[in-house]
């Protein structure tokens, strides 16, 4: 219990640190998740007790369970970072689980606004009527796509899609008709690689930043920032599933705003836990494309080790 709560308390002190990866016996527990053209198998070297300091009570209450103290919620306005990490641990997993690079046409497409939008829900209606008529003018086409809202530096509201169609492996779309169809400003389409690499004309670091509330009465307001030129540097190659899921410009999220969007044909995958022999006789058939470990320590003392591989056909 002590050791919980000091993990608790020198929270700040919590390092993540990609390592060399890691042997797994093979009676460990794992944990797979399956999709239709997608496995990723999950392993921890040191298993969670599964203890929370805090339960939920009704109302608006909650209970420390360790001192028994029940208290308030305090109302927030706003998604905290802890909120917005764990939106992007899923939006991430949906990636992995749909969206095979080695093998199939994927488009990267970010869409911004000629005008300053500060209001998310503005942002979201552009969405629809954009996907809307793309769908409208591909309509032999099945488009499975997901979408991330982001801030650019002077608060305007911009969307990034990763898609591809499910009936084809191959697909092409043109940024001309993709502006067209957008409508409300700049555009940019990009062929994601192989290696699921992409080309990004910008710099955007994966670091979480602070920034100042810039919400205010109006919604739109004209603008003269071109957010693709905001810190350039030219021909920077990024893996798109970190470009897709950083949080540096994500900030003032309303707390019951989604941040990011996805079509109905998304594959959320199936969980299930078995023996690390069990997995790997489950992947037998299916490509390692992708493996990392993360190591996590507590003021330079070790406290797990996570490995993640994921399949593809």
């Amino acid at each position: 219990m002590n050791k919980f709560k000091d993990r608790l308390d020198n929270k700040s002190k919590v390092t993540f640190e990609e390592v060399n990866n890691c042997e797994i016996p093979n009676n460990a527990e794992v944990k797979v998740i399956e999709s239709k053209d997608a496995v990723i198998v999950k392993y921890s070297k040191v298993k969670s007790n599964n203890i929370s300091k805090y339960k939920k009570c009704k109302g608006n209450t909650y209970i420390n369970m360790f001192t028994g103290e029940v208290k308030k919620y305090k109302k927030k306005h706003f998604k905290t970072i802890e909120m917005i990490r764990e939106n992007m641990r899923k939006l991430r997993l949906l990636i992995e689980l749909n969206f095979n690079f080695r093998s199939e046409d994927i488009l990267f497409i970010t869409l911004t606004c000629n005008k300053l939008v500060k209001s998310i829900k503005t942002i979201k209606k552009f969405k629809e009527n954009f996907i809307r008529r793309l769908k409208a003018k591909y309509s032999k086409k099945d488009f499975l796509y997901v979408g991330k809202y982001e801030r650019s530096k002077n608060g305007s509201w911009h969307i990034h899609f990763l898609i591809k169609d499910t009936k084809n492996k191959k697909m092409y779309i043109p940024n001309e008709i993709i502006q067209k169809l957008w409508e409300k400003g700049f555009t940019k389409t990009k062929k994601v690689k192989k290696d699921s690499k992409v080309v990004i004309e910008g710099k955007n670091s994966n670091n979480d930043e602070e920034y100042e509330d810039l919400n205010n009465d109006n919604d739109c307001e004209d603008s003269n920032d071109d957010e693709e030129g905001e810190n350039l540097n030219d021909d920077e190659e990024y893996d798109i599933v970190d470009y897709m899921c950083k949080t540096n410009q994500l900030y003032n999220v309303p707390i019951n705003e989604q941040i990011y969007c996805t079509s109905k044909n998304i594959d959320r995958g199936q969980a299930s836990k078995m023996k690390y022999e069990e997995a790997q006789a489950k992947t037998k058939n299916y490509i390692l494309v992708k493996e990392r470990t993360i190591e996590v320590k507590n003021a330079d003392q070790f406290v797990n080790k996570h490995n993640k591989k994921i399949y593809n056909k």
